[in-house]
């Protein structure tokens, strides 16, 4: 299964290159980074950071409220998204 982890309160000058370079210096295996951005502005507002391993998933929750670039960074797991099912008529 896909071992991913919502990122979010990113820095204004995030990319998927800091974020992975975030967690791979930490010696976790980063597989890929998805950065979500702001329609309006381009920021990035938040991301999902896949991992190799259930255990660097794990070990990446250690890092909620971690700074990057300064400031502190919210890590948890993220949840599959919900089915969309039409349901009409």
């Amino acid at each position: 299964p896909p071992y991913r982890a919502f990122v979010g309160f990113l820095p204004d000058n995030a990319d998927e290159d800091m974020i992975g370079d975030f967690f791979h210096g930490e010696g976790l295996d980063v597989l890929d980074v998805t950065l979500i951005r702001h329609q309006d502005t381009n920021r990035p507002k938040n991301g999902f950071v896949e991992f190799a391993t259930r255990e660097d998933l794990q070990k990446a929750l250690d890092f909620n409220d971690a700074p990057m670039a300064g400031k502190p960074i919210r890590v948890d797991i993220a949840e599959p998204r919900p089915s969309r099912d039409k349901g009409g008529f």
